[in-house]
Order: structure tokens, then sequence, then C-alpha cells
């Protein structure tokens, strides 16, 4: 004798819509780990490190970026705003002021002519103070006049960064313990040049100057891809200079990877 099953239609459809959901659920999955190992191939195959010992990398683009519209009118517009509030408040602009001056001083950023080909082939990114801890923040999430962003366009990257638990265990583990922290860890990581055209800003110091274009020279603080290629540019770093470690102190690296 057959075994029978009946199922309601209700069942049925439930089970199908499940099953639908799973295999979205495991393409998601398929495209994120594509998309982690896609960056960690762009980064090996594009980075440099230069006789200083500095780093350059190259902005992980999605395969299947979206064009970017113009961007020069909506930088612009928000940084006249931005002109007029600094305008009315002298401490501002002089810390403001202070900061762009260094910003270029160090390299960080140089003046360029102003980008008047495709519009899609260059980013103006907008930016604004900061007051808590005073820093200029680039807004890299402002839409261009298609609606996308230059955040839109970029591979975010794997958490590299070592798990808090690690390091606490770590600080358990020895009678002493040392902590170091990168000054302007972003900005020590060189962006190539061919992608600078997308890190480009407006500035003057006084309105009875021309505004100008300056490109920013390193990985931009606020950007999708900003995190991991500072992170992993630091990695980099101790792994390419490894060999100037005692095997001992090697040997008790290797049983904490960062």
């Amino acid at each position: 004798m057959a075994l029978r099953v009946e199922a309601s239609d209700e069942r049925v459809d439930d089970l199908l819509h499940r099953l639908f959901e799973s295999k979205e659920i495991d393409m998601a999955k398929g495209d994120k780990l594509a998309a982690v190992d896609l960056c960690e191939c762009i980064f090996m195959s594009t980075h440099k490190r230069f006789d200083d010992g500095s780093y350059c990398v190259q902005i992980p683009f999605t395969p299947d970026a979206p064009p970017l519209g113009n961007s020069h009118q909506m930088a612009l517009r928000q940084f006249h705003q931005l002109e007029r509030k600094l305008a009315s408040n002298s401490e501002l602009r002089q810390r403001y002021v202070a900061f762009m001056r260094e910003y270029e001083q160090l390299g960080h950023m140089h003046p360029i002519q102003h980008h008047s080909g495709d519009p899609s082939q260059a980013y103006y990114i907008p930016h604004h103070a900061v007051m808590a801890k005073f820093r200029v923040v680039f807004n890299a999430s402002a839409k261009t006049s298609n609606g996308i962003s230059l955040n839109d366009t970029q591979l975010a990257g794997p958490p590299i960064q070592d798990l808090l638990l690690n390091l606490l265990l770590r600080f358990r583990q020895h009678r002493i313990a040392f902590t170091a922290d990168v000054e302007k860890m972003f900005r020590q990581v060189k962006v190539d040049e061919r992608h600078r055209q997308w890190q480009q800003i407006l500035w003057r110091e006084s309105s009875d100057q021309p505004i100008r274009t300056y490109q920013l020279a390193t990985v931009t603080y606020g950007t999708t891809s900003g995190t991991y290629l500072a992170v992993r540019a630091m990695q980099q770093c101790g792994r390419d200079n490894s060999y100037k470690l005692s095997d001992e102190v090697r040997a008790k690296t290797a049983l904490h990877p960062e």
C-alpha cells in the first residue's frame, strides 16, 4: 500500500516561499564572499610600497559600479554654505583654515586645474567640520545629479581589525603591555594618482580668492573602502617587515596574528 501525504495549497505555497528565501540567502552569502575575495584580490594586485616605506593603493570599485553623475554643482553649493558658516564664526574659520593648510603642507592634497571633461569621471566631495574633536570631514555619500554617490560605487572589504576579545586576552597573558596609535592613520596611505579624480574637493581660504580644485592624495576617512584600505595597508606593512624580527619574536607573533 502506497503512503499518501496530503498538504493544503497554503502549506505548499509556504514551503515554496521558504525554499526560495533560503536560496536567496545562500546567493547573498555567496555574493558577499565573492566581494570579500575581490576586494583582497584588488589590494594584492595593485598596492605598491615605495622606497620610504609608505604604501599606495587603488580604490576597490565594484565591477558593476553605476556611473556617477555631475557632482560639481552639488559640491559648489555646499561649499558656499560652508563659507557663510565660517564667515559668521571667526574661531571656526581659523581652525578650518589651519586644518586645510596642514592638509596641503603634508602633501595630503594638491591643487589641480578644474576637471572639465566627462563629469562621470570625477567626483567632488563636500566637506564640513566636526566640533567634538575638531576635524574636517569629507562626505563621500553625497549624491550626484543621478542619485549615485562615490560610496555607492566602492567595495567595503571585510572587517579585518583584530577582535576585541583577542585584544583583551592578549592583555591578560603578559605582565607588560604596550599600546600605540598611528597618527593620521588613513592619511599615511597614498591613493594611486589614477584614482585621485574621484577624491576632489573645492576650497579657498578667503572669499576674495578664486575657488580652487584640490585632489586628496591619501585614503579618505568616510569613504566606503577607507577603513579596509588603511587597516589592510598597516597589516601589509607588518608582513613586509616581519623578516626584521628575531626568530623568537616571530614565533610569538605567529601565535597572535593580526
